[in-house]
C-alpha cells in the first residue's frame, strides 16, 4: 500500500512538473479553449446579434467606397469592420470572426502586461480585456468596429513596446498615437498612448525619458 501511494505521488509529481515546464504548450491549449468558448457561445447564444450586425452595415468593392470611407477619423477600422461583417450572412462564419477578435484582445493584452509581471500572473490578467471586450461587443448597439480599434491599439501598443531606444520610443509614441487615431479612433488612440506609458511607469523607464525631455 504504502508502495502504491509513493507511485501514486510520484506520477503526480511528474504531471505537475511537466506542467510547469510546459507553461507555451498550456497558454495555447487555454487560448484554444477560450476561442472554442467564444466561438460556441456566439455561434448558438448570440447568433441573433450576428444577424443583426450583418443586416446594419453594408460593405462596397469600389473605389469610391473606399476612398469615403479611409478619408474619416477611424474610417480605415470601419471599412475593415464592414469588410469583415459581410461574411456574418453565415452565423458559424460570423462567431468564428467575432471569436478570432476576443482571442487577439487576449494574446495582444498578455504581450502588453508580460512586459510588466511574470508571464503566469500576466496571463490571468490578458483575459480581463478579452472577457471585457466580449461583454462590450456583446450589446447589441456595440458594432464590431469597437472590438477591431480595440485590437489595433494593442497591436500599436506592442510595437511601441519593442522599442527601446528611448528618444525614438517617445516620438513613436505620439506619432503612432495619431495614427491610431486617423485609423481607428479615438478609442485606439487612448489605448495606444495610455497603456504605453502605464507600461513605462510600471517599468520605471518613464523616469529615464522624462530626464531626457528635461535635458534636451
Amino acid at each position: 500500500m504504502l508502495i502504491f501511494r509513493e507511485n501514486n505521488k510520484n506520477v503526480v509529481t511528474i504531471i505537475i512538473d511537466y506542467l510547469m515546464n510546459n507553461n507555451r504548450i498550456i497558454r495555447i491549449a487555454i487560448v484554444t479553449v477560450w476561442f472554442v468558448a467564444v466561438f460556441l457561445f456566439w455561434r448558438f447564444a448570440c447568433w441573433g446579434l450576428i444577424n443583426y450586425h450583418e443586416e446594419m452595415q453594408m460593405f462596397l468593392f469600389t473605389p469610391s467606397f473606399f476612398k469615403n470611407s479611409v478619408c474619416t477619423v477611424g474610417g480605415f477600422a470601419d471599412y475593415m469592420t464592414q469588410f469583415l461583417v459581410q461574411f456574418f450572412v453565415n452565423y458559424s462564419i460570423g462567431a468564428v470572426i467575432v471569436a478570432a477578435n476576443v482571442v487577439l484582445v487576449q494574446i495582444l493584452s498578455f504581450g502588453v502586461v508580460r512586459r510588466i509581471t511574470s508571464s503566469s500572473i500576466g496571463f490571468a490578467l490578458s483575459f480581463i480585456p478579452s472577457v471585457a471586450a466580449l461583454c462590450v461587443i456583446g450589446y447589441f448597439e456595440t458594432m464590431l468596429t469597437a472590438l477591431v480599434s480595440i485590437v489595433i491599439g494593442l497591436a500599436f501598443v506592442c510595437l511601441l513596446l519593442n522599442i527601446k531606444r528611448i528618444d525614438v520610443h517617445i516620438i513613436a509614441t505620439f506619432v503612432l498615437g495619431l495614427v491610431a487615431y486617423f485609423i481607428a479612433g479615438s478609442a485606439a488612440m487612448l489605448i495606444t498612448i495610455l497603456c504605453t506609458a502605464a507600461c513605462d511607469l510600471a517599468t520605471k523607464s518613464i523616469k529615464a525619458k522624462v530626464a531626457l525631455l528635461m535635458s534636451v
